[in-house]
């Protein structure tokens, strides 16, 4: 019913979600909320801090700038919203407490907290107070450009400048072939597009886009330069 409720039309989440509801329905846990709500003024700023319309033909270096420009606003509200999370957890708890006198009782209780691949700081944070053990669905985890942007920039890492450009590659890509690279294996998908973006060089990235007179002819001349590097998934040919 609540996947229903839902509506959401991706796969992957769809798969995700299912599995977890069927995981808590009945058991009878605990179970609270830590992440910002819906009202909350950080929602607003995260959904209007959208990466840059692409205009092609245009100057690669406007792009270049607007895109390094999100991801550093991106990754400051990543920030905040992890810091919002941290200081409802022992609030959260204390809560539950009152409304479960069964664990009051306790002189520990477990705790398990559900987070995506890119809230992995957390666990950093987390240790100062708590005993923590982390387990991550896929190991080496491995994250969209974008989402490796992101990352570096909040552990004060360089975001070069190849790096941007396989991001706006990526969205692109992501745009041109959106169903071929929606499935229900996530992982798999950040690793074909991460396969295929990751052949070429920031000066070819650059000429494509500047080459091309929109989405469809910049995916072509992709989709043929990728051929002459690696073998490009059928879905895509």
């Amino acid at each position: 019913m609540a996947l229903q409720d839902w509506g959401d039309d991706n796969p992957s989440y769809y798969s995700r979600d299912k599995k977890f509801f069927k995981i808590i329905y009945k058991s009878k846990k605990p179970i609270t909320f830590i992440d910002i709500p819906d009202n909350h003024s950080l929602v607003r700023r995260e959904n209007e801090n959208k990466i840059p319309n692409i205009h092609f033909g245009s100057n690669f270096g406007q792009v270049f700038d607007a895109v390094r420009g999100y991801i550093e606003k991106a990754a400051d509200m990543h920030e905040e919203r992890e810091t919002y999370m941290l200081k409802q957890l022992q609030p959260q708890i204390q809560e539950l407490l009152k409304t479960h006198p069964e664990l009051r009782g306790r002189q520990e209780i477990n705790v398990l907290l559900s987070v995506g691949g890119t809230h992995t700081s957390l666990g950093r944070y987390l240790k100062k107070d708590y005993q923590t053990t982390r387990r991550f669905s896929r190991i080496p985890m491995i994250f969209p450009y974008r989402d490796e942007a992101l990352r570096r920039h909040m552990f004060s890492k360089p975001v070069d400048d190849e790096l941007v450009a396989r991001i706006v590659a990526e969205h692109l890509l992501s745009k041109a072939h959106k169903k071929f690279f929606i499935t229900d294996d996530s992982i798999k998908d950040v690793k074909s597009i991460r396969k295929l973006v990751s052949k070429f060089s920031f000066e070819e990235l650059e000429e494509m886009f500047e080459g091309a007179h929109d989405l469809n002819e910049w995916a072509n001349m992709f989709v043929e330069g990728a051929k002459e590097r690696v073998k490009v998934p059928t879905a895509v040919k």
